[in-house]
């Protein structure tokens, strides 16, 4: 019995202990990397939302206002911060995340950080540079492929439709909810699904090639002082079992940031019966 307890105190010390140090990793961190000014970027890929939602008419008018005027007012970026923070104490191992400071506290991890912070924090004037062109004109073959697995290894892409993706089953849920007199069948909610799905569908062919070509445009310009080798073993650490286990929490980490802003204001977005069952009814 007092072994079984000792070993119990143990274990919940070794524990307590192990939380500390990942804590400890984590705000060394978040300083060195770009989070802090990617989280300036989450409104501008929230506010997509209401692209996709399974409504016509005067409903969807009428929730996109209520979304849009709850992003500009209520999202804070220091709560969303705090909110990547503890998901990636949470989901990052310990030697995981020694791995990744390690790399980020390196000389070329720390070059790569700055500018990393660098085109977070102006990735639309990025975008809208006039020489993004010419800088994909005149990479080499070699340049080309290395940018292509930096695009592929860091998915802003893919995080932006999975954010989106993420948010709308509660979207969805919430209307069903305050449907008042109308409730939602099976059916109307399988119905919302498909067009979300088709929407959704639509939005990823037209818009991923696109946002493909600018983020190795911008990446291009981002890197340029950068040399091949320097590229490659950026890569190489994207891809390791480090690199990659904190690049998918980090992604999923803004995901579950914006599900969490979409939780906590969904009252005030549907939260009167008649824009809910309007919904319902077209």
């Amino acid at each position: 019995m007092v072994r079984s307890l000792l070993f119990c105190l143990g274990l919940g010390f070794s524990l307590a202990l192990t939380a500390a140090e990942r804590q400890h990793m984590v705000d060394r961190l978040l300083p060195l990397t770009s989070v802090a000014a990617s989280i300036n970027n989450l409104p501008s890929q929230l506010s997509q939302l209401p692209v996709l939602l399974p409504v016509e008419g005067q409903a969807k008018h009428r929730l996109t206002d209520l979304y849009l005027n709850a992003l500009s007012t209520s999202f804070e970026a220091e709560t969303a911060l705090a909110g990547i923070r503890s998901y990636l104490i949470q989901n990052v191992e310990k030697q995981h995340l020694s791995h990744v400071l390690q790399w980020y506290e390196s000389p070329l991890g720390r070059q790569v950080a700055a500018v990393q912070r660098q085109c977070a924090a102006e990735i639309s004037d990025i975008f809208q540079v006039s020489t993004l062109s010419d800088e994909l004109d005149a990479m080499t073959v070699e340049r080309r492929r290395l940018l292509s697995t930096i695009v592929k290894q860091l998915a802003y892409t893919q995080t932006m439709f999975s954010l989106m993706e993420s948010m709308m089953p509660t979207m969805m849920e919430a209307m069903a909810k305050r449907s008042g007199q109308v409730p939602l069948s099976s059916y109307k909610l399988a119905e919302f699904q498909t067009k979300f799905e088709f929407r959704m569908f639509q939005l990823r062919r037209q818009l991923e090639p696109i946002l493909e070509r600018h983020l190795l445009a911008a990446y291009a310009y981002t890197y340029r002082e950068f040399s091949d080798t320097e590229l490659s073993a950026f890569i190489a650490f994207n891809g390791s079992a480090a690199g990659s286990r904190y690049l998918q929490q980090l992604n999923a980490s803004y995901a579950q940031v914006g599900l969490d802003w979409l939780t906590q204001v969904i009252p005030t977005i549907i939260g009167r019966e008649d824009l809910a069952r309007t919904a319902a009814l077209e």
